[in-house]
Order: C-alpha cells, then structure tokens, then sequence
C-alpha cells in the first residue's frame, strides 16, 4: 500500500537504551517574531527558542505543545508571533519541547522517494518545509535525497506503517544537537506518553 503525504513534522519514537514511553519535556522562551506548531523543530538562538530551518545543522529539538504559554496565560492555538519583553506586565511566553538527545529516534516523513539503493538507511540527510503554516501543523519534512546540512541521520523506516517509496515515514536521531546554547531552558516536570 502506498504512503500517504502528509506532511506533520516531528515526533519522538523509541529510546535506545530502554525506558518507557514517556518523553522528558524542557520548556524555553520563545524568540520574538517566531510561531511553533506542534511538530516543528526547534533551533536555539541566544538562549531562546526559533524556528529550525534547512540550515541549521544543530537543533535543539522538537516543538511538543500546541500552545505557548506565560505567566499571563495560554497564547493562542498556537505560539504568538510576538514576544513580550519579558517583564511580569509583557511576559515572554514558551514552549515546551522534546529535546534532541541521542538516546531518542523521532519519526518524520519523507519529502520524496526513499529506496534503499540510495543509501536510506544510515544516511545523513536535511530537513524542510516551513514551520507553523497557517493552519497550525507542522510542515516539515526529511528531505531525504539532499545531504547539504546533514541534520538527520536515518536509522530505518518506522514500523509497519511505512516502507520504501514516496513519502515514507521514517525513524531518525539528530545528527547534532545545540544544548550548548540551551540559555533560558528549563526541565519541565510534564511528561508525554507516546
């Protein structure tokens, strides 16, 4: 059976070293002028969060909420475009995030035509597609014939619920990850069961 295309982002899939399925969640002020959907991966720029882009080669890791929130409360269906000063009168509102650690696969979807015969698996490859579209969902992709940036490293198709072809959704660890410029993040206590 085909794969369908529908493009959502990311989301975390399996630990390596055992564990459940719960998924430790961190949380970051958002940088202004930047909207997350849930999916989008998460890039740090001077100790807050943006968006993730193909060039960015270090992510900080995956967008989990569909809501910002701050001391005054929840921000929209999705992150606010805008970013308060951070004072109690214009809070600076956050996100929480799967963070990019090696000892988690996420899954993604394909952008094109995966085979073997190119290299998928244990292929180091790009991410795109624009974060947060206007309709709240991600759309970023692996793009899995492009190897300019090298964000991701594909380990294997996800399940039974994929397989070579077009669109094909795989699993995948970053290929390097931006902690050191974690700056304004913290450990959320909130877990997410998968």
């Amino acid at each position: 059976m085909a794969n369908t295309d529908n493009p959502h982002g990311f989301a975390p899939a399996m630990h390596l070293y055992g564990g459940g399925n719960a998924f430790p969640l961190w949380e970051v002020l958002i940088k202004s002028n930047h909207t997350f959907a849930y999916g989008d991966a998460v890039y740090a720029s001077a100790g807050y969060a943006r968006n993730a882009v193909t060039g960015d080669k270090a992510v900080l890791g995956v967008c989990a909420c569909r809501t910002a929130f701050s001391v005054a409360g929840l921000v929209g269906l999705r992150t606010s475009t805008t970013a308060g000063s951070g004072t109690a009168a214009s809070p600076r509102p956050k996100i929480l995030y799967w963070p990019a650690l090696d000892g988690y696969l996420f899954t993604g979807q394909c952008s094109g035509t995966t085979t073997v015969s190119i290299g998928l698996p244990f292929h180091l490859v790009d991410i795109e597609g624009a974060a947060a579209n206007s309709t709240g969902t991600s759309n970023q992709e692996i793009n899995e014939d492009a190897t300019s940036n090298k964000n991701v490293y594909v380990v294997g198709f996800k399940g039974n619920t994929s397989a070579p072809g077009a669109y094909a959704e795989v699993l995948f660890s970053w290929a390097k990850t931006k902690f050191s410029a974690r700056g304004n993040t913290a450990q959320s206590n909130t877990l997410i069961g998968s």
